[in-house]
This record gives structure tokens, sequence and C-alpha cells, in this order.
């Protein structure tokens, strides 16, 4: 993963996105039978964070927060019927600290409605928001002077 990340490091990136963090639960380890612990696999994410930052560019968590505190900013993936179904605190922390914070939401006909939704629910207008719009077929953006 050093290599990976060095290599991006040398296209010039500024960011890298840590996806599938969301696997560190009991249940997601058990039903792909890793051997690694919750905390040996914080502990390695947390290493390869560090090696991003040594190399110059950001980490981007992916859909949790929780242990990953030198983080740079986080993406959410949200649905219609999943609003908010991550660590709420972390993501106000997050804000708090004037981290980045991007909402990507997924198959919604009333995109402006959910994304001031999201506004009013941690009162922060810094959250950076993506809607892909069914009426159109395309993503709306919103708040992208924070991306």
């Amino acid at each position: 993963m050093k290599k990976r990340i060095d290599k991006i490091a040398a296209w010039g990136a500024d960011w890298i996105e840590f996806d599938n963090m969301d696997w560190l639960d009991e249940e997601t380890r058990q039903r792909y039978n890793l051997s690694a612990t919750v905390s040996e696999a914080n502990a390695y994410i947390n290493a390869l964070c560090d090696h991003t930052h040594a190399k110059g560019m950001n980490c981007m968590a992916k859909n949790t927060v929780d242990n990953f505190p030198q983080f740079d900013g986080v993406i959410y993936e949200s649905y219609h019927d999943e609003k908010n179904w991550w660590d709420t605190q972390g993501t106000r922390e997050f804000l708090a600290a004037g981290k980045r914070v991007i909402i990507n939401h997924y198959n919604e006909a009333k995109c402006d409605a959910v994304y001031a939704e999201y506004i009013d629910f941690y009162d922060n207008e810094n959250i950076s928001f993506i809607c892909e719009d069914t009426a159109t077929k395309k993503y709306k953006h919103y708040n992208q002077e924070c991306v």
C-alpha cells in the first residue's frame, strides 16, 4: 500500500480516499473471516495515513471517523432511506475542526431538500454535498468551494 501511495504522490494528487474503512465491525470481520483485530486494523489505517501525510497529501476517511482523528476529511455515502447512519458526533467534531465533510447522496428526487436537511441537522454550511438527481440522471454539486 505504501508503494501505491508513493505512486499517487508522484502523480501529484492532493488527497487519498481510504475506501472500505467501514469493515471495522465484528459482523463484517466474521463474514469475511478477517483475522486482524479492530485495533490492528485501526493502527494499519492510521499508519497509512501517516505515510500519506509524509508524502505531502491529505487523508480522506470513508464512512467513518471513529479512531481516525488525524484524517483531514471524510466522505459518506447516503441514501434516501439511510441518512446519518454514521457517527454523527464524529462528523460534528470534524466540522468543528474545519475538516472536510462530503456527503455523496444517491438516487434522490429532492436533492435541494436533502441538502437543506443535512445543513440543518449539523448546523453547519461547510458540508459539501453531491446528489444523484433521479430526474436529470446527473449529479448536483453543492458547496464546491469546500471540496
